[in-house]
């Protein structure tokens, strides 16, 4: 990996594979910071191991929620970053009933946040909801979903232009559970009719979920061919969830092919799952170009001969980010993997956790240039809950809010550069005014080495700033590679630049 050119005299064959390894991205987003553990009780703290997502961030304010058992029983817990991950706060209880409250999963809209899990309080299993709308500071009464008689769990939630979209699983008919979907258009207070995704005699679980625009997205692995042949499904509605079009096979093994992990961005429908048609567990990946309608072949991630399960997805504009859980190393660790070319290629593996205990069950997502990741990890003599990030992990993208036409641009000049150079923005819609942005410069391992805001603009849409990189107020920089971060309002653009002595 390259990270700093150390010579002060840069030879044209160095530069010019700087410039390559610049081109082609990839592994220069692999600077993953240190672990931080984010409970400290007594008890089991633990992810969701539904593949439901325990983590989502907007901008930099990053959300996290798990179960945990201090207090006697097991209770949704929740914590916060507004500072993209670096401090958190305390520990936030969610749920105050003696029942049994697990499984938990977390969507974010701008200041609303969403948190959905199981609950036993009224004996049989069922599905609540709770929603903040000051970022998690407060948060409203919880709120059944499910009502009818028997067990519901194992709940998936995302968020789309005020809407809430959720699945589970229903497992009122012995040997026969099916998947459910719900919908709320304000804010959870009241749930619409309940449709049933799947129509089968067998197991229908492991429900994953996402949407963009009217677009509603659901996978989950089905047992309908038999106990041991396992398949994924897949089902779309281009409605809101309104109406549903049919069920889709989207996996033709004959063996396990479980937990799957959906993602959208635009038209681009990408889906990850673990599956043991290699003698063991491994983590394919497939996608669709057209909003679910047609689909690629599956394409095999991982080729080590240990078992890897539990992989979690997320999509910002081109790129792919997954993690999942692998015992490669002879103890459970969690690994990540990139694509930033909408799946068409992935980079190699990289191994997030190093100790010698279980990292296991990782939940992933993505916000401006970082990304961020939370598991369950024993290393310290119970399960607790632990959080990495990579701060520029996520760059090399124009990431637009709700697939907004692309509005924020960002150049600079002249690149590869020795001491000065310009780097010119603009934002074409009126609603994001020049003077609220800010830029951002990383060095190629995360660190913030310069930042400018409130600079004065050209117009109001229009406008530049001078770096020089090295310049004594900039600590006198190295030459290498650097990353240039516009952020206005929800909108972000990153550019890649090359510093030259």
């Amino acid at each position: 990996m390259v990270n700093r050119v150390r010579s002060a005299l840069v030879t044209r064959s160095v530069l010019a594979t700087l410039m390559l390894v610049v081109l082609q991205g990839g592994f220069l987003f692999a600077q993953w910071e240190a672990d931080v553990r984010l409970t400290n009780d007594s008890d089991s703290s633990f992810t969701s191991n539904n593949n439901a997502w325990c983590i989502a961030a907007h901008e930099d304010t990053v959300h996290v929620v798990w179960y945990d058992n201090r207090d006697g029983n097991y209770e949704i817990y929740y914590k916060r970053s507004e500072d993209g991950g670096v401090t958190w706060g305390a520990d936030m209880r969610l749920t105050n009933d003696p029942g049994l409250s697990s499984m938990p999963s977390v969507a974010v809209s701008g200041s609303e946040v969403h948190v959905v899990w199981e609950d036993d309080r009224t004996q049989d299993p069922e599905v609540y909801h709770k929603c903040s709308t000051d970022g998690g500071v407060t948060w409203g009464s919880d709120v059944l979903v499910t009502t009818v008689a028997g067990s519901q769990g194992m709940p998936s939630v995302a968020v789309f232009g005020g809407v809430i979209h959720l699945t589970w699983t229903d497992f009122t008919l012995m040997g026969n559970t099916e998947i459910y979907y719900g919908c709320s258009t304000d804010g959870g207070t009241t749930w619409g009719t309940l449709f049933r995704i799947s129509n089968a005699t067998g197991f229908s679980t492991s429900s994953s979920i996402a949407a963009h625009e009217s677009d509603v997205h659901i996978a989950w692995h089905d047992s309908r061919f038999g106990w041991w042949n396992n398949e994924i499904y897949y089902r779309c509605s281009s409605d809101g969830g309104t109406t549903w079009g049919l069920e889709t096979r989207l996996t033709e093994d004959t063996t396990f092919s479980n937990t799957p992990s959906i993602a959208v961005s635009g038209n681009n429908v990408h889906i990850v799952w673990e599956e043991m048609r290699d003698g063991n567990f491994e983590i394919y990946y497939k996608r669709s170009t057209n909003g679910g309608q047609d689909w690629t072949s599956d394409a095999r991630l991982t080729t080590n001969t240990a078992d890897s399960h539990c992989p979690s997805l997320t999509a910002s504009g081109s790129n792919l980010h997954v993690v999942w859980q692998d015992s490669r190393d002879g103890n459970e660790e969690v690994y990540y993997k990139l694509s930033n070319d909408h799946g068409s290629s992935w980079d190699p593996d990289t191994r997030l956790t190093v100790e010698q205990n279980v990292s296991q069950n990782p939940s992933i997502a993505s916000s401006g240039a970082k990304v961020h990741v939370v598991w369950g990890d024993d290393r310290d003599g119970n399960w607790e809950i632990y959080y990495k990030r990579n701060p520029t992990g996520n760059t090399g993208i124009d990431e637009l809010a709700d697939n907004a036409a692309h509005t924020v641009q960002l150049t600079v000049m002249p690149n590869p550069f020795t001491t000065m150079t310009k780097i010119r923005y603009s934002i074409l819609d009126a609603g994001y005014s020049i003077r609220n942005s800010v830029i951002e410069i990383y060095d190629a391992a995360g660190c913030l080495v310069k930042s400018f805001d409130q600079v004065s603009s050209i117009d109001n849409h229009v406008s530049s700033v001078v770096w020089n990189g090295t310049d004594e107020a900039d600590r006198r920089l190295g030459a290498g590679v650097y990353f240039v971060t516009l952020e206005a309002g929800d909108r972000h653009v990153t550019e890649k630049i090359l510093l030259v002595k």
